[in-house]
């Protein structure tokens, strides 16, 4: 099973496109998300602002940083889960001093800027979040996780299906 996870939410830049904008997220997404035709040249620049302030856009990065310094998705997928239940505490998530510094430089410099580009560039056009895709389908109930492991398990295609999915199928 694949898995991605993308670091930026509602978060937006704000292009000159969407000055005048009533809804600067809407009009982010729909001029330079990915199913923008054409994008502003300014579309990526400076720092994006973030719905929930600027710790959020402090976790996303690290967590975009994180997604490029990691090396599997196991490792990404226990730094992010710590990450956002330490409130973005990097030291606490992060024992290996190696990985840390990794992070933490790419969190630090121009290779976090970009890993957030990366981030906003790959968001595509929501109207809530979290926004969940099982099979290119959005999965509306994310509240629960019996939800998505039921549709996880309902589109799982291997042999034999993993035994936590008896327990969502009941």
């Amino acid at each position: 099973m694949d898995f991605e996870y993308v670091p930026f939410g509602n978060a937006r830049y704000s292009p000159r496109a969407c000055a005048r904008a009533s809804n600067k997220i809407a009009c982010f997404n729909e001029t330079c998300g990915p199913q923008a035709l054409e994008r502003p040249g300014d579309c990526f620049e400076g720092r994006p602002t973030c719905q929930h302030g600027e710790q959020e856009c402090a976790t996303d990065r690290y967590l975009a940083c994180a997604k490029q310094e990691l090396p599997d998705s196991h490792a990404f997928l226990e730094f992010m889960q710590c990450m956002i239940r330490e409130d973005g505490q990097l030291p606490r998530c992060l024992s290996d001093p190696a990985r840390a510094r990794a992070v933490q430089s790419c969190f630090d410099g121009a290779a976090g800027d970009e890993a957030v580009r990366r981030a906003a560039r790959a968001t595509p056009a929501h109207d809530s979040t979290p926004w969940v895709l099982v099979d290119g389908v959005r999965l509306e109930d994310v509240g629960s996780r019996d939800g998505l492991l039921r549709a996880v398990c309902d589109a799982y295609e291997g042999p034999a299906k993993p035994a936590a999915c008896a327990a969502a199928q009941a």
